[in-house]
């Protein structure tokens, strides 16, 4: 607060300081109230010559200051009582934020709300590992997106982790689509030729409806058309069709996209709401189960 006086040595002492206590003050206070008192105490004269009074103006001012400068430092947020070089390391406070995010991290992902737990556990193909099973169709779109990024999440899995694609079997149609998915993984080039299955297999431009023109496709990859051929109706074939339709029958799946995680967990786009949310969770389960073995 500022307050400008004028004064020209025509009051006694006392009726100045009368003056300056007559003043509404902001935020009064027992040191103000003193003001008018240390003036007395400093003129020490009934009357003064005009540069004394500038004296005692000068006081007035420096104590004002002070008291301004006090309230200052009282608004301040006192600093912590503990120094900041005992928060490194260890702290309470590093832990408490470390338990903060480990506990948004546990709490991320819900049980009916992100994921489904089965009533029935599945016995997993791969008994040698965790085992992901991802079901799918090639003339699903859905699913050829999922696969772009499936792909890419399968480079990331550690050893003790196990991807198995399962072709969905609920026609006479779709078991073709199952011989050509098996052919590529018996003939070894099932890597190279899934993406390009999808592309073959659209709905509105597919290029292989026959044994002939899936040949034709293998052959692109070095796969003669004998070869083709021989693995499509193989018994080796035969089995992994065999083992889909139960792995369907098990997991009783209804659409594709999906997947499974440890026999235990069904993950679909649409209780994830997209296919990177939809390997976050499975990422998720995966911690979970290796952490509880």
């Amino acid at each position: 607060m500022n307050q400008h006086f004028d004064h020209h040595g025509s009051d006694d002492d006392k009726d100045f300081a009368a003056k300056l206590s007559a003043f509404d003050l902001a935020s009064p206070s027992k040191t103000y109230g003193q003001i008018p008192q240390q003036i007395e105490a400093a003129s020490g004269q009934a009357q003064r010559p005009f540069g004394s009074w500038i004296a005692v103006c000068a006081s007035v001012a420096a104590i004002v200051a002070v008291i301004l400068v006090t309230t200052d430092l009282a608004n301040t947020v006192a600093p912590p009582a503990t120094p900041i070089a005992e928060y490194e390391g260890n702290s309470p406070l590093v832990n408490a934020s470390a338990n903060v995010d480990a506990d948004a991290t546990t709490s991320m992902y819900q049980a009916g709300e992100d994921y489904l737990v089965l009533d029935n556990p599945v016995a997993t193909l791969d008994g040698s590992a965790l085992e992901v099973v991802a079901f799918f169709w090639y003339p699903c779109w859905p699913c050829h997106s999922f696969e772009e990024h499936l792909q890419e999440w399968e480079t990331d899995l550690e050893r003790s982790v196990a991807l198995t694609r399962v072709p969905v079997l609920w026609s006479e149609t779709m078991r073709f689509h199952a011989r050509a998915y098996f052919t590529a993984l018996e003939t070894g080039v099932a890597e190279q030729t899934q993406l390009p299955l999808y592309n073959a297999f659209r709905k509105d431009n597919e290029t292989i409806s026959n044994d002939e023109d899936l040949a034709a496709f293998f052959s692109q990859y070095g796969i003669t058309p004998r070869a083709t051929v021989s693995a499509l109706y193989s018994e080796a074939v035969e089995s992994r069709i065999t083992m889909a339709e139960q792995a369907n029958a098990d997991y009783a799946v209804q659409s594709t996209p999906m997947l499974f995680v440890a026999g235990k967990y069904a993950i679909s786009p649409a209780l994830s709401g997209n296919f990177a949310k939809m390997l976050e969770v499975a990422d998720y389960l995966i911690r979970e189960e290796l952490e509880s073995q």
